[in-house]
């Protein structure tokens, strides 16, 4: 009897764990369709997938793109805003392993930087770790005259002075009142985003016009 209970149990597991995989492709097919539709309703090129940006020249040097494995490029939308060669997509890698493992998933804004000279840097939200590791020797670029931006936004380059000059008074303001988004420059792009925030389609159109607005800064 208790070897009938088992295999109705590894059952009723199997039943589940179908019934979830085909919710979720479900799920991520009207994801697709209806970016597909938001893309080409203004003009813009998509692809359901593009294995090209694993590995490709500002993908490579960006730091989003060096974390974890199994990486995947989804949804992208090629798109020239404003003059500017623009890009935007879903973005997913794990981290861990076995059962500790965890599936990162986050919406990406791309856009081409003129400048050739433009420093690299990366921005993010302070956290616990983040100050943790600024006691141990950890880079952290901070200004002694902005302590509410030195708080809360963590800031590494290698060129501190350089990254310095960009990050003048009116950009680190306009970033207090837009908290939340991490900011990357590398390989002449420069890319926004959200840790682990997938945006809704309904606000889609939303996110581009911030992360628009947030790479206007650094021009």
């Amino acid at each position: 009897m208790s070897s009938f209970s088992d295999w109705y149990m590894y059952l009723v597991v199997a039943v589940i764990f179908i019934a979830f995989f085909i919710v979720v492709r479900r799920k991520e097919k009207k994801r697709t369709e209806a970016l597909s539709q938001w893309a080409r309703s203004r003009g813009y090129s998509f692809l359901e997938q593009d294995s090209n940006m694993v590995g490709a020249q500002f993908t490579r040097y960006l730091e989003l793109f060096n974390c974890g494995r199994s990486i995947k490029f989804r949804n992208v939308i090629r798109a020239t805003i404003e003059g500017k060669e623009s890009q935007f997509f879903d973005y997913e890698y794990v981290t861990g392993s076995g059962k500790h493992s965890t599936t990162h998933r986050q919406t990406v804004a791309a856009f081409s930087l003129v400048s050739t000279m433009f420093p690299e840097f990366t921005l993010s939200p302070e956290s616990f770790f983040h100050k943790i590791g600024s006691l141990v020797g950890y880079d952290d670029i901070d200004f002694p005259e902005d302590e509410m931006f030195s708080k809360t936004c963590f800031l590494r380059a290698k060129d501190m002075n350089a990254v310095k000059n960009i990050f003048n008074p009116q950009v680190r303001s306009a970033l207090l009142l837009n908290k939340g988004w991490s900011i990357e420059s590398g390989a002449h792009w420069l890319i926004v985003y959200k840790a682990d925030d997938r945006i809704n389609v309904e606000d889609f159109s939303d996110f581009v016009q911030e992360t628009t607005h947030l790479f206007h800064l650094f021009e």
